[in-house]
């Protein structure tokens, strides 16, 4: 079977969809007998791009019609027909589908997304919905104790994701500001791929002024490559998101597999996709997007907010219950971490992704 890759050369960048589709093209390269042609590459490499020169052996093609099936890995929209049978691989993670997703998606044969959390929102739509975890690599992404002495003193807490309202990296603040009273020193780090531009440094500055002086805020913009994302997760002691809602959430999984706990929303994929040990969960609401009050909620309410839209908003007490828990009681907490480590080794891997994957185009060639 040869299979046309068309991911928008997102593997050559150091993003969360890009690591997504080096995983599946990995996946299908070493644990097939596929053969691979992937959209021809009209972008530079990010450095440090793990298996560069092993994804750089799957040939380049802009001529889908000499492949069987098609697959397509990116975002909801622009899911065009590329003229053979097409499977695309995506996710959502709100209450519901944009009308114009809807009928972008209406082009594919089937779709792929990485949990049952989005596996029930786009069954209202389609039929051929299949469920693939996605994958993050443990031989990048593993513990590292000599880099904690590169850190901060304090004791470090490390989100990372676009300084965003749907991440909900505004509700660290007043979680923090509830957790930690004065004389206890911690420091919040804001890894943000994007978001601080214009009206992001501005509402970063107004937050943090806000914030006692015994919590630390310090912030980078940017993307780097995962050796060095290894290495800021093992500078920290604990990864926290309170996000809005997540298709699978990979620093999550990297900071666990660097043996750091984990703070997140019980809520979404990060509900499912997050082992017992080590995650300290935070309830959520269901929460109309048409209603955010919130001026920094701005952008999503006029991107997401038709109808009948939800997401997930964490709550703030209960946040910062799980942040004080892991501050009062690391070296117990921490200890297990390394079986939250474990389960994510064994559960997510690229043999079993390249077995889901397999089956669905598989399914599509057959009908």
């Amino acid at each position: 079977m040869r299979v046309f890759v068309d991911d928008g050369n997102r593997h050559l960048k150091a993003s969360g969809y890009g690591a997504l589709s080096r995983a599946i093209l990995l996946s299908l390269k070493r644990h097939t007998n596929l053969e691979l042609q992937v959209k021809s590459r009209k972008a530079r490499w990010d450095e440090g791009i793990s298996n560069k020169d092993e994804l750089m052996g799957v040939p380049e093609s802009d001529s889908p019609l000499q492949c069987d099936v098609a697959l397509r890995v990116g975002t909801p929209e622009g899911s065009n027909n590329l003229g053979i049978p097409t499977v695309v691989y995506t996710q959502n993670a709100l209450g519901d589908l944009k009308p114009e997703w809807i009928e972008s998606l209406r082009s594919a044969d089937s779709i792929i997304v990485p949990g049952a959390f989005d596996e029930k929102i786009f069954k209202r739509y389609f039929n051929n919905v299949y469920i693939c975890h996605q994958y993050v690599d443990p031989n990048v992404f593993k513990p590292y104790l000599k880099y904690r002495n590169e850190g901060k003193d304090d004791f470090t807490f490390l989100f990372v994701g676009s300084y965003s309202y749907r991440k909900g990296v505004d509700l660290l603040f007043p979680a923090f500001k509830g957790a930690f009273s004065a004389g206890e020193k911690v420091h919040l780090r804001l890894h943000c791929f994007s978001g601080l531009e214009k009206d992001g440094v501005s509402h970063l500055l107004s937050e943090s002024r806000q914030l006692p002086s015994n919590i630390e805020v310090s912030a980078f913009s940017g993307t780097t490559s995962p050796p060095w994302m290894c290495r800021m997760y093992n500078r920290a002691d604990c990864v926290v998101s309170l996000s809005r809602g997540e298709g699978w959430c990979m620093p999550l999984h990297e900071g666990l597999l660097c043996g750091k706990p984990v703070v997140a929303p019980a809520s979404t994929a990060m509900a499912e996709s997050l082992p017992r040990t080590g995650v300290y969960r935070v309830q959520a609401t269901e929460t109309e997007v048409a209603g955010i009050q919130s001026e920094f909620g701005y952008n999503m309410k006029n991107h997401y907010g038709f109808a009948g839209n939800t997401f997930w908003e964490p709550d703030v007490h209960d946040a910062a219950r799980a942040l004080r828990g892991v501050f009062d009681d690391y070296s117990k907490k921490s200890k297990p971490c390394h079986k939250g480590r474990d389960y994510i080794v064994k559960k997510y891997t690229l043999s079993s992704m390249a077995d889901k994957i397999y089956d669905v185009l598989q399914r599509v060639l057959n009908n």
